[in-house]
């Protein structure tokens, strides 16, 4: 063999050398931005999962018509059983037992927001089949989750309820 034909083989190497290094370098950049896709649709996945959650607190909540008490005052906030908040003024609020809110923290309440009886007029006085307005009473319901351990994200919700009062003959609605 001659000096040109060894001299030629390791160049060869020198250059495979240099292929596979930067080949290395791009599978390690890939791999590093597949990890923070990975962690991004993670992240989505538990904010999505918290919301959820918060919304079927919320669903619950309305769901049962002694979470809204009617005979209580403007500003009276309702709890969940067992939370000392200074801003609670009772911790009864009822929830289907079976329900299962997952490993996070939930929290939740009811607020009074509008006197008892409000008139809401149902549509403009010329368009509508009556001029009858409802009696109501508003509410607020709120509720929030936060996730723990590998998916601690937190989502909050709140939602207003409206509730018709019955409007009984002496009152002529």
């Amino acid at each position: 063999m001659t000096a040109a034909g060894r001299k030629q083989r390791g160049v060869v190497l020198v250059v495979s050398l240099v292929v596979l290094m930067l080949i290395g370098f791009l599978a390690a950049g890939s791999y590093e931005t597949n990890l923070m896709q990975l962690r991004m649709a993670g992240n989505a996945q538990a904010k999505t999962q918290a919301l959820q959650t918060a919304l079927g607190l919320v669903d619950a909540i309305m769901a049962e018509d002694e979470n809204f008490p009617l005979d209580g005052a403007v500003g009276q906030r309702l709890c969940a059983a067992g939370v000392s908040d200074p801003r609670c003024d009772e911790d009864v609020i009822r929830l289907d037992e079976t329900l299962v809110w997952g490993s996070g923290v939930v929290d939740y309440f009811t607020l009074r927001r509008a006197p008892l009886q409000v008139a809401l007029p149902v549509l403009a006085e010329d368009t509508a089949s009556s001029h009858r307005y409802y009696r109501a009473a508003l509410f607020e319901v709120g509720a929030s989750y936060t996730g723990t351990g590998l998916e601690p994200a937190r989502a909050s919700v709140v939602q207003g309820v409206l509730i018709r009062l019955a409007v009984s003959a002496d009152q002529g609605g």
